[in-house]
């Protein structure tokens, strides 16, 4: 990558509001304009860590990108929680925009444990 591309990368994580301190996975997007959310419901496509192609169905409001593979949906509902999404389907919500170390562990070393996140901002 040239410098330039990897500036954007950051910039727009930065836009995103990931934030990444002492190894814990966070998320306040702030910068985030109204704009970036949809317009209209809409697939989400994205390859998981073992290279299989897979789809998510957004809402209207709805964002979605992905860190480690993993996906991130972004849904404006009222108070800030985090949802996480595992692999046999079973759920965990935390209170506020941050995860454990371990969370944010299994993401970056690309455990395959997490499926996916819904953070509500």
């Amino acid at each position: 990558m040239t410098g330039q591309v990897k500036e954007d990368i950051l910039c727009r994580f930065g836009e995103l509001g990931v934030r990444v301190s002492n190894g814990i996975l966070s998320f306040d997007p702030t910068l985030l304009p109204e704009s970036e959310f949809l317009k209209n419901a809409q697939v989400f496509e994205y390859y998981d860590i073992h290279q299989s192609l897979q789809k998510i169905e957004l809402t209207k409001g709805s964002l979605a990108y992905t860190i480690c593979q993993v996906p991130i949906i972004y849904k404006k509902d009222g108070d800030a929680t985090i949802t996480l999404i595992f692999n046999d389907l079973s759920t965990k919500t935390i209170d506020g925009n941050s995860l454990s170390k371990e969370y944010s562990d299994a993401i970056f070393n690309r455990s395959g444990n997490i499926k996916q996140l819904i953070v509500t901002i």
